[in-house]
């Protein structure tokens, strides 16, 4: 039975008081993992921006840059042809944020025919969380044209607030706008227009301002 734990930035929230992620290491050292080794042999990892094997949780931190759960369970799927596979724990408190844990990633998953159990951690709304949704934008345009962007905005906020909504060409600023996050409403559509420049292939990055507390 392979475990993997979340250590991607997130974990460092505080919940009750503690880290999450020392909410984990209490839960797995409370029996959990000498019950499991009593019938099974245990492997211990943690996963971020990749996976990583460790042998304990006791100097790790929070300290990742994204949260890759499917290509790391994939890559640990893809270990099982050497070092045989009963079950695979997750330990996470969020959903994979990277984009790339698509259709063909999860088929690949499920072909293994190993068992993937997930338990998750910490709140499920986060007060005055905001995330993006759907975004849905023109693939062709004319050059110098105007383009119009319609973008789905996540709120669990209890109050009205203000962020700023953002487009860029890589490092390029195209259009920012403030839009107002309406209390009560958990999701809303916002429209941003920009200028599509000179004929060739965009990069278009869409991100939200942080709220202040």
């Amino acid at each position: 039975v392979s475990v993997l734990v979340d250590t991607s930035r997130s974990m460092a929230i505080q919940e009750d008081g503690r880290p999450r992620l020392d909410h984990v290491r209490a839960a797995l050292g409370e029996g959990f993992l000498e019950q499991l080794e009593e019938k099974f042999r245990v492997r211990l990892y943690t996963f971020s921006s990749g996976l990583e094997r460790v042998q304990s949780l006791e100097s790790i931190g929070p300290n990742g840059g994204s949260t890759r759960i499917g290509e790391s369970v994939a890559g640990l799927l893809g270990e099982s042809t050497v070092l045989p596979l009963g079950a695979v724990v997750v330990v996470s408190d969020g959903s994979d944020n990277t984009g790339a844990f698509n259709r063909e990633l999860m088929t690949e998953i499920r072909q293994r025919r190993v068992p993937v159990h997930t338990v998750g951690v910490g709140r499920t709304d986060m007060p005055e969380d905001i995330e993006l949704g759907d975004i849905r934008v023109a693939n062709r345009t004319m050059p110098h044209s105007q383009v119009s962007a319609h973008v789905t905005v996540r709120h669990h906020g209890s109050k009205q607030t203000d962020t700023r909504l953002t487009v860029r060409d890589d490092s390029s600023i195209l259009a920012s706008k403030t839009i107002t996050l309406r209390r009560g409403e958990t999701v809303q559509t916002e429209e941003i227009d920009f200028n599509a420049g000179d004929a060739g292939v965009r990069n278009l990055r869409f991100s939200l301002d942080p709220i202040e507390n």
